[in-house]
């Protein structure tokens, strides 16, 4: 992500460059659909607009990056949890929070037809309240430079981090959204935030645990810290108790892990699915 100044104007923007053609083109899609929606919903001034996007050359001239324009924000939800004592954010930042983005989903949802796929704390942006920060980012840039590597064609710069702001959250990056609120299937989520349709790849629809826990609600690793969605799937047992049977025929892949009456079968992660934990705070199996 790249701060730029428009030439004789004093707007700073923020540019997004990327390398996979395959997500931009999705990106673009999405805000190109998201143009045509005429709407007054209180959710959609929480969703990241796009300002305008070119084409920029590479060095050694032979492939070109996509450049996305946006009016610039400040840290993500992801970067201050993890610079805040003991990682957690006040009171007043979770309520703003989970409203700002229970507003945009139900415009993305209802209105927009929309599914984001991949709601994640790295994905919320704080705004900023006043350009004080970004004077102070530029001011830091000229009283300090960061190191930088100059080659024949390109220089390349150290990121600097923003600082710490506390304005309104928007939801951010479109590169893995949907268009269509039906039933999909294909792999979404980052691993840990997969739900058990996704997982045993069985259709999956926009309906929606975890922006505010201390920790995950499952680790999805096995003892070797690999990615195991059989430990993902026994740890999702252990919270919500065995899954219908009904549930499991939708997919040939869940008898990999329970017979056909529903036991489970497959390899127990570090407790055992059998021992059903508190579940008064935990949706049931679809």
């Amino acid at each position: 992500m790249d701060l730029a100044r428009q030439c004789g104007s004093a707007v700073t923007y923020s540019l997004k460059i990327y390398m996979a053609s395959k997500t931009v083109t999705r990106v673009v899609e999405i805000y190109n659909h998201l143009q045509t929606i005429q709407s007054s919903h209180a959710g959609q001034p929480c969703l990241r607009p796009l300002i305008e996007i070119f084409q920029a050359q590479s060095p050694n001239g032979l492939s070109s990056h996509s450049c996305l324009v946006y009016l610039p924000l400040g840290i993500s939800l992801g970067q201050l949890t993890r610079l805040l004592p003991d990682g957690v954010v006040s009171s007043t930042m979770v309520r703003t929070t989970i409203r700002n983005i229970l507003a945009v989903l139900d415009f993305l949802h209802m209105e927009a037809r929309v599914i984001h796929t991949d709601l994640q704390p790295n994905n919320i942006l704080l705004g900023t309240k006043d350009d004080s920060i970004r004077s102070k980012f530029k001011q830091a840039e000229f009283e300090a430079s960061v190191p930088r590597k100059i080659l024949d064609a390109r220089t390349i710069y150290v990121s600097r981090s923003l600082p710490i702001s506390s304005g309104t959250p928007v939801l951010c990056d479109l590169g893995e959204a949907r268009l269509g609120t039906d039933q999909q299937q294909g792999e979404i989520m980052p691993d840990i935030y997969r739900a058990p349709e996704v997982i045993l790849n069985m259709r999956w629809d926009s309906r929606i645990w975890d922006l505010f826990e201390r920790r995950h609600l499952f680790g999805a690793r096995n003892p070797a810290r690999e990615l195991d969605d059989g430990d993902h799937l026994a740890e999702m047992q252990a919270a919500l108790g065995s899954p219908p049977v009904e549930f499991l025929l939708r997919s040939e892949r869940s008898f990999l892990l329970w017979d056909k009456h529903g036991n489970w079968k497959g390899r127990l992660p570090a407790f055992s699915p059998t021992n059903v934990i508190d579940t008064s705070n935990i949706h049931h199996w679809p």
